[in-house]
């Protein structure tokens, strides 16, 4: 008597539909730009944060960052931060870029006038135990 073909063909065709299968999830996870994201932590945290150049109208915050990040400072007279100080290298070009080495000059300041800062390092905002 004549096998039916169920009986001797769907091992086979249950190998083909798993391979196939099989490709098209690899396919879907290669082409996803980021599946599992590991990230150590710190690469945006501020670094080596020195204050220097200080006049009375003007003062430097330079401090390292482990990847390129955008970094500015906003600063203001007491704990009111509403103005924006960029990166040196970003007063020519006139747009934010990232660096790893930071350097930023707050410009036309009161004399005899406290300020406080905080810096802005990608995307978060680092101040001093929770004070500007």
């Amino acid at each position: 008597m004549r096998e039916s073909i169920w009986s001797k063909k769907i091992p086979t065709l249950l190998g083909i539909v798993f391979i196939f299968a099989g490709i098209i999830i690899t396919t879907f996870l290669v082409n996803q730009t980021t599946l599992f994201r590991i990230k150590a932590g710190g690469s945006n945290i501020p670094k080596n944060v020195k204050i220097t150049n200080i006049t009375d109208g003007s003062f430097t915050v330079s401090y390292l960052t482990d990847d390129s990040v955008l970094g500015s400072v906003n600063f203001g007279k007491g704990e009111n931060l509403d103005q924006t100080a960029l990166d040196e290298r970003d007063l020519v070009s006139g747009k934010p870029n990232p660096y790893k080495v930071h350097s930023v000059t707050t410009r036309n300041l009161s004399s005899a006038t406290e300020y406080s800062f905080a810096i802005v390092s990608g995307t978060d905002r680092f101040v001093d135990n929770g004070e500007p």
